[in-house]
């Protein structure tokens, strides 16, 4: 219960960068239009403040995107490392194996997710890995 509810939150998270883009437009749009009214030099302040609140915006979007990625980088590696510990031949290079992108090890020979296997051809999609192991058999 409590994974799915983290999950939810984080899915709401995500989408909320499209309405804080919209909605702080919105706002600084109308302070920047009231603030014109009262100082009768329309507008000024209208475009000035929407502009700013559209930035502002875009560059929190930027930045926890940024955030983000760095975190899941560094969750990768640590992934990784761990991979290579439990994995002593992929990690000496045994020719044997093969590892792919994600630090996975393709011995199956099928290919489907189109890494390079210990065959070492390389298939983009399961229709190619058939097509190749139909190949390799005749």
């Amino acid at each position: 219960m409590t994974q799915n509810r983290s999950r939810l939150t984080e899915h709401a998270n995500q989408s909320l960068g499209s309405y804080e883009l919209v909605l702080a437009a919105l706002v600084f749009g109308a302070v920047g239009f009231w603030i014109d009214r009262r100082l009768d030099v329309l507008p000024a302040f209208t475009i000035g403040l929407t502009l700013l609140g559209f930035v502002g915006a875009g560059l929190g979007i930027y930045y926890r995107y940024r955030d983000q990625i760095a975190k899941l980088q560094a969750e990768t590696a640590e992934l990784r490392a761990a991979a290579r510990a439990n994995n002593p031949s992929a990690a000496a290079g045994d020719p044997d194996t093969a590892t792919n992108t994600t630090g996975d090890t393709d011995t199956t020979g099928d290919n489907a997710t189109g890494d390079t296997d210990t065959t070492g051809d390389t298939a983009t999609d399961g229709a190619t890995a058939a097509a190749t192991d139909e190949k390799a058999g005749s």
